[in-house]
């Protein structure tokens, strides 16, 4: 099964839209883990996420 899944997740890594991130066990806490969330980068440069979290969808300014 996780074979699979790095498979499929390899295929979308592939796609002109799509940036994948893996974030190490050695990390720690991060954001990510709290669920979904997507990356915007708008056109003046700035760079916002969506998080859709179970009690609340939030966004949160990530800087340039």
């Amino acid at each position: 099964m996780l074979r699979e899944q790095c498979e499929h997740l390899a295929a979308c890594a592939r796609l002109p839209s799509v940036q994948l991130h893996i974030v190490p066990a050695s990390a720690g806490m991060h954001p990510g883990y709290g669920g979904p969330f997507t990356m915007a980068d708008l056109p003046d440069g700035s760079r916002i996420a969506h998080i859709d979290g179970q009690g609340q969808a939030q966004i949160v300014e990530c800087g340039s």
